[in-house]
């Protein structure tokens, strides 16, 4: 006589969840031990400042084996990080063993595809998404909701014009606008495009790094490479190439 008994699954998938500041851990074991909340080094840290008593775990779905557990951490990891915002997990790989910006195979890709097609949620995790859901649309304000201080100075704010929130143009901006907006589209002159390129030549270019004196040193320099010279000004090869060559820097 056989008896028709469930096998235990190989291990679960399950989610930590600080009761304080409601950021979460989706993670895998193998381990049966219900009060394990995950091994993450920031997670860890977490334990000890707020203290183990102010988490809990729920399990989110169970699995047959290693490859199947590593596939659906990092879809559940994924999925979190969509739902609530990376900086409302502590989570800091992308999971199934992989570290954090791992990039994943196509085949892993198709799999992650096939596994999230039957996922299916408990009532439990329905719930709590559901109320995690409920709120402000903008991740960080998930569950969170506005005073009514807050909302007489959001609504205060709003009035007038609804692309300069509670403000008033003065004439001479609005002026301004009329006349920028007229000729909007209207083709430079060649010596208005003259004048906007010298005012992004050389020093004046609010990117530049080298001043034109030390790009006049750099060019007579004798018995160096362009690496040594690079070396000395702390920038590219790349950028001493241009400047020798005056690939860059050829107004003077």
């Amino acid at each position: 006589m056989k008896l028709n008994m469930a096998a235990e699954p190989f291990g679960i998938i399950y989610l930590t969840t600080n009761l304080i500041n409601n950021k979460v851990y989706p993670g895998q074991t193998t381990k049966n031990d219900p009060t394990y909340l995950g091994s993450g080094i920031i997670l860890k840290k977490a334990k000890k400042k707020y203290g183990k008593k102010n988490f809990k775990r729920e399990t989110i779905c169970t699995c047959s084996n290693q490859k199947e557990l590593n596939l659906k951490e990092i879809y559940y990891i994924a999925y979190y990080k969509k739902l609530v915002g990376a900086k409302n997990m502590y989570n800091i790989t992308d999971g199934g063993g992989g570290t954090l910006g791992h990039n994943h195979t196509e085949e892993t890709k198709k799999k992650m595809s096939k596994v999230r097609m039957g996922i299916k949620f408990s009532d439990e995790i329905k719930r709590n998404m559901s109320k995690a859901m409920k709120g402000k649309k903008h991740p960080n304000m998930l569950g969170h909701h506005h005073s009514e201080e807050t909302k007489k100075k959001i609504s205060k704010a709003s009035k007038g014009n609804k692309y300069f929130l509670g403000k008033t143009h003065t004439e001479e901006t609005k002026r301004k606008m009329r006349k920028s907006h007229f000729n909007k589209g209207k083709p430079l002159s060649n010596e208005h495009k003259r004048k906007l390129s010298e005012s992004h030549r050389g020093e004046k270019n609010s990117l530049a790094i080298l001043t034109e004196k030390q790009v006049i040193q750099i060019r007579n320099i004798k018995g160096k490479t362009q690496k040594e010279i690079a070396k000395m000004f702390n920038v590219s090869r790349g950028c001493i190439s241009g400047i020798i060559y005056k690939h860059s820097w050829n107004h003077i």
